[in-house]
């Protein structure tokens, strides 16, 4: 402390601990918080006193429960509560005395005193911390004595690197072999180490103690007792090749990786990094292929040739992009110009053609199909797998179907039938004697048109346009009649009979289900001709007309004639039947009486018959006839199928033959 004896500087001491505050002394000394402490309930003052050894000004330091309070004057103090407390003393490269111990705080400040002894300086090496050394070559690097005071002579020896995985030579070579260093002897080159490596080496690093050992072997040592001590460094050796590379990318997704690899005649290396990061390769001098791979991606130029001389060797920046492939998704089944729409790996397109097209890298992708108002799609959803190649995936719709009821009004309905009718509805033809008939058609707009009124009636009106979105419609179409009518409905007559009516003077035949009679009113006589075969039910009679319309069912029955089959040769009471079939009956007949006789009523028409009895046979016992506007008459003789029994000789069994 410049100008001020030890006494001074004690009573300034006591000065600022009276009055709390700062003070500066000198040049970098300060007097204040390491001395002075404002008093807290329930803690005591600890004042550790140096009493000898430490030159003015230096600093030391007290470790109490991991808190480290440090000064550069004699007294070091610090507030601590009741208990027991160890502490630790440190002061360069000076011993203290104690070196460590305890101390109790009870209600009272407590002080503690402190020496400190000068350590007999051994010496201290510095060297470089790192070493490059290039492959196939010898690193040298050199270690200085620095800070040496002691009072003996210093012998330097250097601790050997331990075993590389592929270099043979690992010792450090010395030069000189063993060096001493003289009594107070500092900064002076000692030592000179070089070792080679082998290529195969390139990129490791070896921490080690290879390095010096400051040692007291007994040289020079005068009259003082020396100990010796090892002073060692550690040194990290990073063998490298002379020339070299860094390559880079731009594109990847983060946490996509990457790789390059270096060819050449007679050494090859590689390295792999992720997205955003670049590869720096070590190499001996020489021309390499080089490439480049991220799985699923692709660049411009992901090869190429390099020549290195020594130093850095600029390379590409590799610019990638995903690979992808095409992916199609194709219809067939939508009008020509509706838009429909999918949704794969996250893009969504739409399109009014056939096609749409998308690309994806490989893998199993997911995809979508809206729903187009009117059709049901399939398959909805699914997945796609890409594996080096295009793919196409088809999808169909369906449309819905909705129903369009076609229903007339204001026409007569008789017999349970109405007049004929028919719309044009979309191009198809509904209609007919019902009162209503129903078409299955897509959402859209249709064209309709009366294409035929029953006769006397007319429809208003009688075209227009229908609308279907999405839900069934109802077409009401109304007639009205021109005058009044009078209306015949016949039933029972095969389609395209021809059958006739006279409605007072006037006769009018049809091949249809209705003839139509226009009148004035009044009361009219009317009168039914049959077709041949077939005969009304009510052939004559007298109508009135109350309203606009009157109308008549005329049911039809087909005149049939009487068909007796008679039998001769069965026993009284004996059963036996006849079986008729025809193209005028709906299905077989079957009639077995118990008398000689059956009789069916038929039609005129051709006939076939069959003719049976158990144990008799029928002559003749089936055959043909042809009933044409008159009764007929068949007659069959049954015989008694009789058994004959002879025995062979020597057969040993009956022979039975029915006649």
């Amino acid at each position: 402390m410049t100008g001020l004896s030890r006494h001074a500087t004690l009573l300034l001491r006591a000065l600022a601990a009276m009055a709390g505050v700062l003070l500066c002394l000198g040049a970098g000394f300060v007097v204040g918080s390491p001395l002075v402490h404002a008093a807290k309930p329930g803690f005591y003052r600890v004042t550790f006193t140096e009493t000898n050894g430490l030159p003015p000004g230096t600093p030391w330091s007290v470790l109490v429960n991991s808190t480290n309070t440090t000064s550069n004057r004699t007294t070091l103090s610090f507030l601590e509560p009741n208990g027991t407390y160890s502490y630790t003393l440190v002061a360069g490269t000076y011993t203290p005395n104690p070196p460590s111990g305890t101390f109790t705080v009870a209600g009272t400040p407590v002080k503690v005193s402190v020496s400190f002894t000068p350590v007999e300086a051994l010496g201290e090496v510095a060297g470089q911390p790192t070493i490059l050394t290039p492959i196939g070559g010898n690193a040298s690097w050199t270690w200085t004595v620095v800070n040496y005071g002691s009072l003996c002579d210093l012998q330097l020896a250097a601790n050997p690197f331990p075993s590389m995985p592929n270099t043979t030579t690992p010792a450090l070579s010395l030069s000189p072999a063993i060096p001493v260093v003289p009594e107070g002897a500092d900064g002076t080159p000692h030592l000179i180490a070089s070792v080679a490596f082998d290529p195969r080496d390139v990129g490791k690093s070896w921490s080690t103690l290879a390095g010096l050992n400051a040692v007291y072997p007994g040289y020079n040592c005068g009259s003082g007792s020396c100990v010796g001590v090892g002073v060692a460094k550690t040194v990290t050796v990073d063998p490298f090749y002379p020339s070299n590379v860094t390559f880079s990318e731009h594109g990847l997704p983060s946490g996509v990786s990457w790789s390059v690899s270096l060819s050449g005649s007679s050494y090859g290396t590689s390295g792999q990094a992720l997205a955003g990061q670049s590869i720096r390769l070590q190499v001996p001098n020489g021309t390499y292929n080089f490439s480049a791979l991220a799985t699923n991606y692709t660049a411009a130029a992901t090869t190429g040739t390099l020549t290195f001389t020594g130093g850095s060797v600029a390379a590409p920046v590799f610019n990638f992009s995903l690979v992808q492939y095409p992916v199609n998704f194709t219809e067939s089944s939508l009008p020509p110009g509706t838009s429909w729409t999918v949704t794969f790996w996250g893009h969504t397109r739409t399109t009014n053609g056939t096609v749409l097209s998308f690309s994806a890298p490989n893998g199993t992708h997911a995809f979508s199909v809206e729903n187009v108002y009117g059709y049901t799609v399939a398959p909805e959803y699914g997945n796609v797998s890409t594996n080096g190649g295009s793919t196409t995936t088809g999808v169909g719709f369906t449309a819905r179907h909705y129903v369009v009821t076609i229903e007339v009004m204001g026409l007569p309905f008789f017999g349970g039938v109405w007049p004929p009718w028919t719309v044009d509805f979309g191009g198809s033809i509904y209609g007919g004697q019902n009162g209503a008939s129903y078409a299955y058609v897509n959402n859209g707009s249709y064209a309709w048109s009366v294409s035929s009124a029953p006769s006397g009636f007319s429809a208003s009106p009688s075209s227009g346009t229908v609308k279907v979105r999405g839900s069934s419609v109802t077409l009401f179409v109304k007639f009205s009649p021109a005058s009044p009518t009078v209306w015949f409905n016949e039933s029972g007559l095969p389609h395209g009979t021809v059958w006739q009516v006279g409605l007072n003077d006037t006769d009018v035949d049809s091949v249809g289900s209705s003839i139509v009679f226009s009148v004035t009113g009044g009361t009219y006589s009317y009168q039914i001709f049959s077709p041949a075969g077939y005969i009304a039910q009510v052939r004559t009679g007298n109508l009135t007309l109350s309203g606009p319309t009157a109308a008549l069912t005329v049911t039809f029955v087909r005149f049939t004639y009487a068909v007796t089959v008679h039998e001769r040769g069965l026993p009284s009471g004996t059963s036996w039947s006849v079986t008729v079939q025809g193209s005028t009956l709906a299905h077989a007949i079957t009639k077995s009486p118990n008398g000689t006789a059956i009789k069916f009523n038929l039609a005129n028409g051709t006939y076939s018959f069959t003719i049976t009895s158990s144990g008799y046979s029928p002559a003749p016992s089936s055959g043909n006839f042809t009933v044409n506007g008159g009764s007929l008459v068949l007659s069959t003789t049954f015989e008694s199928r009789s058994p004959m029994i002879g025995l062979m000789a020597g057969s040993g069994f009956e022979l039975a033959v029915w006649l």
